[in-house]
């Protein structure tokens, strides 16, 4: 046994630092990966982080993901300068679901490209309805003109042909020197010829062709057509004949 010297103090324990309490109403507060992802959305939007934890207890993490850019656009337009406490607002107004009005400014700017837009339609109707009525123009003149060449004899075939050389350019009379009728560029040239030589303006113009068909052409060819729609006065007699006999009918 060893002893202690003497005059020598005894070694006293270590003194311990007290420990801090938790509050039986205090928890630890444990995030998802998630919420964790939205704290630092929050914080970077100058939310300090009791403000944030609680925002992420109180309210759903899509609806705080919307209003934090939905703060971040509104702050960016300078409305206010506190973006934390936009953002915290935004989150427990819940901004985004909310129906916005548009300013009277942007009322107009809508308006104006609404009737932009309904122009635009409009006169693609009118263009559309000028090419399906050139498909049918020519698909009859075709027609017609096939007739007139299938009634010739051989003779009178040659006879056409030769008065129609006469008329060619350069280029159709070497092709119809090369292939004859075969040649698309002469077939169609040769079509042009006997339309115009015996058909009659209403089988061959497309003005006239169209008006009879109840359309109303103005402008060229080259031009461009604007195409009216015109109900011939029979047709509009015929509409509003039985809906006045019905509302005579009526009164009887």
């Amino acid at each position: 046994m060893s002893l202690q010297k003497i005059n020598e103090p005894a070694l006293l324990p270590q003194k311990l630092e007290p420990q801090p309490s938790i509050s039986p109403n205090e928890t630890a507060t444990t995030l998802t990966v998630e919420q964790n992802d939205v704290l630092t959305l929050l914080k970077e939007n100058g939310v300090n982080k009791t403000t944030a934890e609680n925002l992420i207890k109180d309210f759903p993490l899509q609806q705080i993901i919307k209003n934090v850019d939905l703060a971040r656009q509104k702050h960016k337009t300078g409305k206010t300068k506190d973006l934390g406490g936009l953002t915290v607002a935004a989150i427990r107004e819940d901004w985004s679901n909310q129906a916005t009005t548009p300013s009277p400014l942007e009322q107009a700017s809508n308006e104006k490209k609404r009737q932009i837009q309904a122009a635009n339609e409009h006169r693609a109707q009118k263009e559309k309805r000028v090419e399906d009525l050139k498909s049918a123009f020519y698909k009859e003149r075709r027609q017609r003109v096939s007739e007139i060449i299938a009634s010739w004899d051989e003779e009178t075939l040659k006879a056409e042909l030769a008065v129609f050389e006469k008329t060619m350019d350069f280029v159709t009379r070497n092709r119809y020197r090369q292939s004859g009728l075969d040649s698309r560029l002469v077939k169609a040239a040769f079509d042009k010829y006997v339309a115009e030589k015996y058909l009659s303006a209403a089988e061959n113009d497309f003005v006239i062709w169209a008006s009879r068909q109840g359309f109303d052409l103005e402008g060229s060819e080259s031009g461009g057509y604007r195409v009216h729609l015109v109900r011939n006065i029979g047709a509009v007699l015929g509409d509003i004949m039985p809906k006045m006999e019905g509302i005579s009918g009526l009164g009887q």
